[in-house]
């Protein structure tokens, strides 16, 4: 290879890693991104069996990386993204050297066009997320696999142990790529090494697989595994596509079904032609058939949902290696084969008006981005009245982000209340999503709008009319011991079908971030049974724990229902650390 190609192929990679690292900057979190912020590296409780709850938001080498930038450099978004965005130079870095395994030149720079210059797979290294983490390890474990088996070193091969390893807790969903390694792995080596050897190599290898299964078996009973499709394998491929490529017609999955089998058929043909197995094209082609053909298993025996984009990039890779792979191929029989490959540079081509800084590519996760825009109006509204302004969003998933800005800019905003149906809101400050047709009905006016989301932030024209109905302070809260601080019940025989808001002060501490610290508001009917909950997690509310001071907050429960005779209020720090409650007062008004 030319010295001029490697130098083209430096400023390509570094062109990909400059927009990454400007998304990484510019981009507001996604929903999945504060989630794991908050609930696994604030808290410092990110290993596998010692988190705080069970979830799959937890990609175990993310949330490690991730901890330790927030830990040494910042809270800030570009901060928790450097691993990721440092993974996608990996990712080039062996994209490049399985790149050089292509002999022809067009071929060669058709496969790293259609990987380094496609937006969606470039996005998912400007998140805090395993998935572009994952994909880079799983390319540097091909790699150095295609290169242990052609030395026959494949028992001394420890790059690609440590890769796969890092691929797979990174990512859950490389579980089956880890499996079909362990059985490439025997293959090659079946006729290398005495049989207990190589029963012990395998064992030793598979040993890794345990853990994994074991926090997918976790993850299932608590309902955690839900992501994903229960159709059929074609909804895989079409979200994929849709990821790469926006609204695409449905006719375009069969085209990848179609390539897909031909891999498989090429992957055989691969090995009789060469009369070896040890090319790459067998290897990865391999890899690609056989991840399908597992998740299909796992979707019809095990009850396991096929996967969407995200969790299915690995595939896209597998891919576009194997397409290319296979025209290297032909072109050692037919020297005109390398022209297949411009065809598949309308790949990236059609992805370029996907490219962007501010916004996410996927519309569901771009309708979670809260923008900073909007929390500075927030702020600055705020500061504009002594009352503790009442906020609501009709987007399911703001909440987190808005918690992770509020704990980045140390800020003791009300807490953001979804309201699943906007248009009888009676809160201060609304947020609104012009895509779920809802708007409210009293008279709103628009402070500032998001067009790259098409969100709104609203404001109420006319203040509240509050009517007090009850207040409660709780006396000696420092002595109670079981850390659940009880408001007491409230008759609600005269407000039913009425709007109530809950409004709360606290004076609170603790030596670190309590783990899972609610205000609970429980509706009972006449014979004391519970007919609906709401609870507000305080945590996020503050940042500076280890010191005293208010804490306010409130929550609008609409039309207390026509059977709930009772609220029954209290607070409880469900887990470690202690707290300590200097004081604590609820009030509540009647809505007019």
């Amino acid at each position: 290879m030319a010295k001029v190609e490697k130098v083209l192929f430096v400023l390509f990679a570094l062109i990909a890693v400059i927009y990454v690292s400007a998304r990484a900057y510019l981009n507001p979190l996604i929903n999945d991104e504060a989630y794991t912020f908050l609930y696994f590296i604030y808290t410092d409780r990110f290993l596998p069996f010692d988190t705080i709850f069970w979830s799959a938001n937890n990609h175990p080498v993310n949330s490690l990386l991730t901890w330790i930038c927030f830990k040494l450099i910042s809270i800030e978004e570009w901060a928790l993204r450097i691993p990721n965005v440092l993974a996608l130079g990996l990712f080039s870095f062996y994209s490049f050297k399985i790149g050089k395994l292509l002999k022809n030149i067009w071929i060669r720079w058709g496969f790293w066009i259609c990987l380094i210059a496609t937006p969606y797979l470039l996005e998912l290294f400007g998140y805090t997320r395993g998935y572009g983490l994952s994909i880079a390890f799983f390319t540097a474990a091909i790699w150095h696999f295609i290169k242990a088996v052609e030395s026959k070193k494949l028992l001394l091969d420890w790059q690609t142990w440590l890769f796969m390893t890092l691929a797979l807790f990174s990512n859950l969903n490389l579980v089956n790529s880890y499996f079909i390694w362990i059985l490439l792995f025997a293959y090659f080596t079946y006729t290398q090494t005495p049989r207990f050897k190589w029963f012990v190599n395998i064992l030793i290898r598979a040993s890794v697989l345990i853990i994994p299964i074991l926090m997918g078996l976790q993850l299932k009973a608590y309902n955690q595994l839900y992501f994903g499709f229960q159709t059929n394998i074609r909804d895989s491929f079409h979200s994929l596509l849709a990821a790469l490529h926006g609204n695409i017609s449905s006719a375009w999955d069969l085209l990848i079904i179609a390539l897909i089998i031909a891999t498989a058929i090429g992957t055989i043909i691969s090995k009789i032609g060469t009369k070896k197995a040890q090319n790459p094209y067998f290897i990865i082609g391999t890899l690609l058939t056989l991840n399908i053909l597992a998740t299909l298993v796992q979707f019809w025996f095990l009850d396991v949902n096929l996967p969407r984009e995200r969790t299915t990039i690995h595939w896209y890779f597998l891919l576009v290696a194997s397409l290319f792979f296979s025209l290297d191929f032909l072109q050692s029989y037919w020297n005109k084969a390398y022209l297949f490959s411009v065809p598949l540079l309308l790949i990236p081509i059609t992805q370029v008006p996907r490219y962007n800084l501010y916004r996410a590519s996927l519309d569901d996760w771009a309708l979670q981005q809260f923008s900073d825009d909007f929390y500075d109006d927030l702020v600055k509204l705020q500061k504009d009245t002594n009352q503790l302004l009442t906020l609501e969003s009709n987007v399911l998933f703001n909440k987190h982000v808005y918690d992770y800005l509020n704990m980045k800019n140390g800020t003791q905003l009300n807490d953001l209340q979804y309201a699943w149906n906007i248009t009888n809101t009676s809160a201060d400050i609304v947020l609104i999503s012009d895509s779920l047709g809802q708007f409210p009905a009293k008279d709103y006016k628009i402070i500032s709008s998001d067009k790259r989301n098409s969100t709104s932030l609203l404001k109420r024209k006319s203040p509240k009319i509050l009517t007090p109905v009850y207040n409660y302070q709780i006396s000696h809260p420092d002595k109670i011991e079981n850390q659940r601080y009880e408001f007491g019940d409230i008759g609600l025989n005269t407000l039913k079908n009425k709007n109530l808001l809950f409004s709360f002060s606290v004076n609170i501490a603790a030596p670190s971030a309590p783990h899972l610290l609610y205000t609970t508001i429980e509706l009972k009917d006449s014979i004391g049974e519970i007919i609906a909950t709401e609870q507000i997690e305080i945590t996020p509310l503050k940042l500076n724990w280890n010191q005293t001071g208010d804490t306010k907050f409130t929550f609008t429960w609409y039309n207390i229902p026509a059977s709930a005779t009772l609220a029954h209020v209290y607070i409880w720090n469900y887990r470690v650390p202690k707290i300590s409650v200097k004081a604590a007062e609820c009030t509540i008004f009647k809505l007019d």
